[in-house]
């Protein structure tokens, strides 16, 4: 997921029911729209953080 414009970050999370998915930070709703649903038979849910710098 992170060669795609527009994804900042990447992560493990649990869903509501208790599963393990995937957590996707992007930049905004056009990048988050073209999520895929699933990556490797986990959900993939998508977190809009606009950009992310150093300090």
């Amino acid at each position: 997921m992170m060669h795609r414009d527009g994804v900042k970050g990447v992560g493990m999370m649990k869903t509501a029911d208790g599963k393990d998915g995937i957590v996707v930070y992007v930049v905004d709703q056009r990048v988050l729209s073209q999520l895929p649903a699933t990556v490797g038979g986990f959900p993939v849910v998508g977190e809009i953080t606009g950009e992310i710098r150093a300090l």
